[in-house]
């Protein structure tokens, strides 16, 4: 049921003291369930570059391609 209802952004995001815990959770979430959320123009957004950071190594680049864009494009039926 979540895999098909549900999409988690990545807003707030407090970025744990070991990165792995952050792997873990988008892995138990499934990394197409999750996407990139800024919360723009707040004074405590999420930059893009906290987020890569925490994905860029931990993930194949079309995992993390989702993330930051591909998933929630996806979900508003938009093509990229």
């Amino acid at each position: 049921y979540v895999n098909d209802q549900f999409l988690f952004g990545t807003q707030p995001i407090e970025e744990p003291d070991d990165p792995r815990e952050y792997q873990m959770m988008i892995e138990l979430l499934g990394e197409e369930n999750v996407a990139f959320a800024t919360d723009y123009p707040h004074w405590d957004l999420d930059h893009p570059d906290a987020v890569d950071k925490l994905v860029r190594n931990r993930f194949e680049p079309d995992q993390r391609d989702a993330i930051m864009g591909g998933n929630l494009a996806s979900a508003l039926g938009m093509n990229v």
